[in-house]
């Protein structure tokens, strides 16, 4: 029967293109992009040796039988070798090609190591196949060996997918099943039967072509905009070298006026200004290597041997101006690195040590200067990695520690009345971490809601331990910030765990810092929502907030804390501006509460002035569990000043 070459010329064709477009495409350098590359090459190679083979003994006269058994010595091992590259590419899914360097993954490599022996003594012993006088292709007796070889390394990757399912969907894993079976069945065919069927080139061509569109198309880790991968791009390769320790260094590009080009350029513009720095940074750093982090944020990934070179390219080619439609954009840049090794090959620590740095490179003037994780810079860093730790343990255990401190109700001649509880985070320095900083880096960590449950379970834990309320306590303060009043539903959990504890929420003061987290629209209705439960709310640290006076004053409070640096200037006598506000607030029928106090003098004061709560200072500073119990013991009071 005359041989058509379709088969073979089509599947070759076919795979060319596919290799030159996965080539020429973006793809992020992963493990598993780089073995699928190299099943493409191992895969065109047997086809190319099949092809060959046949071509010569069709249409060339002579003795090729040294010739034929040369090139299918090596279509037998290529074949073997591309089973073990498909159940490498199934490891690579797993995040676990460390295997590879323990002694357990020569029982993986054993079969290959055996059967590339036999076959390179297959001349000798005519084990897997031979060749008559004439020419004529033979099976030898023991192809059933090959046929094990098969097996093998096809169970091998269904128990690979099997054992890790849960890290692929249900269409996934019937793709790699199906792989490593349809592989298995094509590759037995074309070496193992008398009658090859040729239309199984077709078999394998379409399972790389499968593989290549449904998991590797790198469109879904693109910025079009600027043509560089994006975050959830740079969190899988950095993720990838994090498991590997796989060293590694990033030079982030901050475009630091990127909010001020938006508001006198239209979207259009805005993305043009984008490709064009996206154009030169991957000239620069190559095109799998760089980042569109955010809209302001690039990253080029390199290694610490050449991030200095890499800067110098980046400030001396990114411009200072871009002519856009008659108008000359100016670029303001400023550059930091981070190091692998420097969060001790942990994503989490990472990708802090980034968010962190590009704040301090944006905050500095100098744009000559590239910030690294050195000195002052490491320090501040490591202690918010320090404090983050902290605060997911915290959550973790559903517990966290708190401090309170005693208030005093200068009304009832100074008796103790009331305990603010807040959160207590001892870095392992020694540093007690502000309340302000301990919600700010959980909302930047995205587990602001979980922290604040975490911390009113442990003050209502507290105040149920000590029986605060049956020891003559009247209200606790609990520290609050605005995003965890944003909806209604929050508060009714607030309220639930209130009841779950047996306390009334007409126990309860909410003390709220004002910030910029939410609406001064959804901030009154939360307010005024959780007031109508009895929930007491106090504006919190008045002095220190940067706000719209004249709206806030509006919001519809219970009370409201001066902060202590703002008492600091009354009691020195340095302004009398503080009586005034004292009066403004006290129109609204707020009750005025001072945090910190100093002498005598200042307490009659602020008790001719109004003002009914004060703490801290002089009186009592912040107590632990143990040393407020002991308080509670002493019955502290201040009645005796006034």
């Amino acid at each position: 029967m005359d041989y058509i070459y379709a088969y073979e010329v089509m599947s070759f064709a076919l795979l060319i293109i596919l290799a030159v477009t996965f080539s020429k495409n973006n793809w992020l350098f992963l493990y598993k992009n780089f073995i699928y590359g190299c099943i493409q090459y191992a895969t065109i190679l047997i086809l190319l040796i099949d092809f060959t083979e046949r071509a010569v003994n069709r249409h060339f006269n002579g003795d090729f039988t040294i010739f034929n058994i040369v090139f299918a010595d090596i279509a037998y091992i290529s074949a073997i070798i591309l089973m073990v590259l498909f159940n490498i590419y199934y490891i690579s899914y797993t995040d676990d090609l460390c295997i590879i360097k323990q002694k357990k993954f020569i029982i993986f490599t054993a079969p290959v190591i055996i059967t590339t022996f036999l076959v390179l003594t297959n001349n000798y012993t005519h084990i897997f196949f031979w060749f008559d006088n004439d020419g004529v292709f033979h099976y030898g007796k023991y192809t059933w060996l090959y046929v094990i070889c098969i097996i093998f390394y096809v169970l091998s990757g269904i128990y690979t997918v099997f054992t890790n399912r849960q890290n692929f969907s249900l269409k996934v894993r019937a793709l790699l099943y199906s792989g490593a079976i349809i592989l298995g069945v094509c590759i037995f065919v074309q070496f193992t039967m008398i009658n090859r069927y040729l239309i199984t080139y077709y078999g394998v061509t379409l399972l790389i072509t499968v593989l290549y569109l449904t998991m590797h198309n790198s469109e879904s880790y693109m910025v079009h905009s600027s043509g560089c991968f994006s975050l959830v791009g740079f969190d899988k390769v950095v993720k990838e070298r994090m498991i590997y320790h796989k060293k590694f260094c990033c030079l982030g590009i901050c475009l630091c006026n990127i909010e001020s080009i938006s508001d006198y350029c239209i979207e259009d513009e805005v993305n043009m200004i984008q490709e064009r720095i996206g154009e030169i940074l991957r000239k620069i750093g190559g095109r799998h290597n760089v980042y569109h982090i955010h809209s302001d944020e690039y990253m080029i990934m390199t290694d610490s041997k050449n991030v200095e070179e890499v800067y110098r390219e980046v400030r001396e080619k990114l411009p200072g101006m871009i002519r856009i439609n008659d108008k000359n954009v100016s670029l303001f840049y400023r550059y930091f690195v981070a190091d692998g090794e420097d969060a001790g090959y942990d994503f989490a620590d990472y990708s802090r040590i980034i968010i962190s740095m590009k704040k301090m490179a944006v905050d500095t003037n100098n744009d000559k200067i590239m910030l690294t994780y050195e000195g002052s810079v490491r320090e501040t860093i490591k202690r918010e990695l320090s404090a983050i730790r902290k605060i997911n343990e915290a959550i973790g255990t559903g517990k966290i520690e708190v401090d309170s401190m005693p208030v005093f109700d200068l009304k009832e001649n100074g008796k103790f009345t009331r305990v603010e509880i807040k959160p207590r985070i001892i870095l392992e320095d020694g540093y007690n971490l502000p309340v302000e900083e301990f919600w700010s880096l959980s909302r930047e960590i995205g587990c602001g809601k979980d922290a604040n449950m975490v911390f009113l379970k442990s003050a209502l834990q507290l105040a149920s331990d000590l029986k605060l309320f049956e020891n003559g306590i009247e209200y606790i303060s609990i520290n609050v910030s605005p995003y965890h009043i944003v909806s209604e539903n929050i508060c009714n959990e607030y309220v639930s765990m209130i009841r779950d504890y047996e306390i009334s929420p007409e126990r309860i003061v909410f003390e709220l810092m004002i910030d910029s987290s939410i609406s001064d629209e959804i901030m009154q209705h939360s307010i005024e929502y959780l007031r109508g439960y009895g929930i007491k709310v106090s504006w919190d640290n008045f002095g220190m907030d940067s706000c719209n006076l004249n709206d806030i004053v509006n919001m519809p409070f219970d009370e409201v804390k001066i902060s202590h640096e703002l008492v600091a200037l009354f009691y020195h006598g340095k302004t009398r501006q503080l009586e005034y506000i004292i009066k403004m607030l006290k129109r609204n029928d707020w009750l005025v509460s001072f945090d910190g106090l100093g002498d005598e003098n200042a307490l009659y004061k602020a008790k001719e002035q109004g003002v009914r709560y004060v703490q801290k200072s002089d009186l009592e500073e912040y107590m632990t569990e143990d040393e407020l119990r002991d308080f509670l013991l002493r019955k502290g009071g201040i009645s005796d000043v006034i």
